[in-house]
């Protein structure tokens, strides 16, 4: 397996950590983030970090279990020195046959500064879903599509004026009924 230039650049700026393994296990490629951690990881810079066997670099590495399984592992969060982190590992296929794995590790110093440029712009993500949740479950319809505040504004308005259409409406049918029935 092997990856072309415009592949590495590409990598190479992104701030998630990318390790690129073969079905030996071996390093075929790791990018900058990746490696600035595990420079960080061992106290100073390890250099090339290609062609050595993963779990010779980080013997607790899952990425090679992924090859044995064929199966991507996800969500799991690890904390080495003093970065926590998550990671994603999925197998990689060419022509339906495992040709190696990739693990993308998402440092939560990134995730938390995203959350905070989230809820700065009003998109409190989090929060709101919880909120839009416990609407929910009260019966308060609000489309999925709905992740603001001014958004989540409008759809709650928008539910109580159909509550209170339907109940009002709901009265005058009653009205109605009891006076057919007299």
């Amino acid at each position: 397996m092997e990856l072309n230039e415009d592949a590495k650049l590409v990598f190479d700026a992104m701030r998630e950590g990318i390790t690129i393994i073969d079905t030996q296990g071996h390093i075929v490629f790791g990018n900058r983030a990746y490696r600035e951690f595990l420079s960080k990881e061992a106290g100073g810079d390890i250099g090339p970090i290609e062609g050595y066997a993963l779990r010779d670099l980080r013997p607790g590495a899952r990425l090679p279990d992924v090859l044995a399984s064929g199966k991507p592992v996800l969500h799991i969060t690890r904390k080495e020195i003093e970065d926590f982190y998550f990671v994603n590992m999925y197998p990689i296929y060419a022509q339906g046959e495992l040709v190696g794995g990739v693990s993308v590790v998402t440092f939560l110093e990134d995730a938390y500064q995203a959350r905070d440029e989230l809820e700065a712009m009003g998109l409190g993500v989090p929060a709101m879903t919880r909120v839009f949740a416990r609407l929910r479950s009260m019966g308060v319809d609000i489309p999925p599509s709905v992740y603001t505040i001014p958004q989540a504004r409008e759809a709650v308005l928008a539910a109580l004026h159909r509550g209170l259409h339907k109940a009002e409406n709901g009265g005058r049918q009653a009205a109605s009924d009891e006076k057919g029935a007299e």
